[in-house]
């Protein structure tokens, strides 16, 4: 996604942002103003100079659409959609694209027949032939097709907040679950350090997480993205800008020694890559890794694959799972259930409510992955849901997610 925001932003900033003109002398002054802080990234002064140029021109079209695009760039979607539709209201004349990044803004906030409404808008107005504007408006009406189909049939599910036992102000994520259930090891992000901390469940209630282990967590590296055996006997998980490193992130073990931690080790070139490689999920029995990488040779940006632990003890050469779990947008935090079969994770290129979705594939008969299955709504919403992680009897689930009313932003 980030992608297309560069190329909206591109497409607005450097072909049309001179072209347009305010008639108004301190709409322009400002509007100018906007744009030198733009070349510089210089964002929220390029903001505050955007909202002066309205203010000044509240007629000035071409600024509420490079509003819309500064804020998309910035996440804030409902400002961004405010932004588009005021443009449109001033005139319809307008280029095509401002339909498709309305129709984004709106999906990305839940305003799925609005969005429905304005991609379709889109497609009878582009006269262009570039694929990707044709394949990303094709999947944006099949999300929203899906998502008002999943709005009117939701599905039984009751979301409960594990509380400030469990979660805090900062970000916490990633969650990882021994099968009897007494264990709880999660990533935890504070001031851009990302560690992991452990909680144990005593006569039903969760104790305060406390750091995992110096050994595994560091001062000057990010550790995150685990995954904790049945027996929680050993943990893979990911290290980031370790000097061991082949690439951006790899993937290390650890195994326990007694109540400690063993020291990690990097799995190796035959997992890791000079690429990222990153959120690890151990089979039940421990024979087969899968594992997220935005290595060659996948189908999106970010794809999972998986490696097999051989005779010898070593790790095969890691193969993709291909197109009937990637797609070629991104897939993420994979989790194979207790049945060795069910395999859960996130991705934004399947039809979705919105950011990241859950689906499920299981395997067949054939060692085939079935076509991906959304969970459905309220599991699945506008915002982010990643990481899950089921109870071996498949009643109980376990993952983070930006949802209101939580303790921090994840």
């Amino acid at each position: 996604m980030t992608k297309w925001l560069i190329i909206f932003l591109c497409i607005s900033f450097a072909q049309h942002a001179w072209a347009q003109k305010s008639g108004v002398k301190k709409a322009q002054d400002s509007f100018e103003k906007a744009q030198a802080y733009l070349k510089k990234d210089e964002f929220d002064a390029a903001v505050a100079a955007l909202e002066e140029t309205i203010k000044y021109d509240p007629s000035f079209q071409f600024a509420y659409i490079q509003q819309g695009d500064l804020s998309r760039r910035l996440k804030d979607y409902n400002k961004a959609k405010n932004a588009y539709l005021k443009a449109i209201s001033l005139s319809q004349n307008i280029e095509s694209r401002v339909y498709f990044a309305l129709a984004e803004s709106e999906l990305k906030t839940g305003a799925y027949d609005d969005g429905l409404t304005h991609i379709e808008l889109f497609n009878s107005k582009y006269k262009g032939s570039d694929p990707e504007f044709l394949n990303k408006a094709k999947k944006y009406v099949a999300d929203a097709k899906f998502a008002i189909h999943a709005l009117q049939n939701p599905v039984q599910y009751l979301p409960i907040n594990m509380g400030p036992e469990i979660n805090s102000d900062a970000r916490d994520y990633f969650p990882a679950l021994t099968v009897d259930g007494k264990t709880l090891i999660f990533s935890r992000k504070i001031n851009d350090n990302e560690d992991f901390y452990i909680s144990k469940r005593i006569n039903g209630s969760w104790g305060i997480p406390k750091g995992l282990s110096d050994k595994i967590n560091t001062q000057n590296f990010n550790e995150g993205a685990q995954s904790l055996s049945p027996d929680g006997s050993y943990l893979f998980f990911t290290g980031c800008g370790r000097p061991d490193g082949l690439g951006r992130c790899d993937i290390y073990l650890s195994h326990k020694e007694g109540d400690n931690w063993g020291t990690p080790f990097n799995l190796g070139n035959k997992v890791n890559s000079t690429y990222w490689d990153s959120q690890p999920a151990i089979s039940p029995d421990g024979s087969t890794l899968y594992f997220v990488s935005n290595r060659p040779g996948g189908y999106g940006s970010y794809d999972i694959w998986k490696s097999t632990l051989q005779s010898d003890g070593y790790w095969s050469n890691a193969i993709n799972l291909g197109p009937e779990i990637n797609t070629p947008y991104d897939e993420h935090t994979p989790f194979l259930h207790q049945d060795g079969r069910t395999l859960y994770f996130s991705s934004d290129g399947w039809p979705g409510m919105g950011d990241k979705d859950i689906f499920y594939s299981r395997l067949d008969e054939h060692e085939k992955w079935s076509l991906p299955e959304n969970l459905g709504y309220p599991i699945n919403t506008f915002n982010e849901e990643t990481g899950l992680i089921v109870s071996p009897d498949g009643m109980n689930g376990l993952f983070s997610s930006d949802l209101k009313g939580g303790y921090g932003d994840m």
